[in-house]
């Protein structure tokens, strides 16, 4: 399935290299070149997400809405981490 970070690379190929993107369209390695960013990216997320627990340890669960707040405020940070550090950049931009 292409996802989230799959798309991303898709409008990165389409806006920054058109030729390389039709080339892979053409032979049929499109679909599985963003399936496979799209697992590297979420595989990367997780791992930040790992250290940010580590770091920002959740609080107790018997508050649902305070400990769901505080998961998706790390999910949050580890997806601008992943952003910012050029992780996503690297995958994003990496297959040749």
């Amino acid at each position: 399935m292409i996802g989230k970070y799959g798309m991303m690379r898709r409008t990165y190929l389409e806006e920054s290299q058109p030729m390389k993107y039709t080339e892979m369209l053409r032979a049929g390695t499109l679909t599985d070149h963003l399936e496979q960013v799209n697992e590297e990216a979420k595989r990367l997320l997780e791992a930040q997400m790992t250290r940010l627990e580590k770091t920002y340890p959740a609080p107790n669960r018997k508050n649902q809405l305070e400990w769901v707040q505080h998961m998706n405020g790390l999910k949050c940070m580890a997806e601008e981490v992943i952003k910012t550090r050029d992780h996503l950049c690297l995958v994003i931009k990496h297959a040749k």
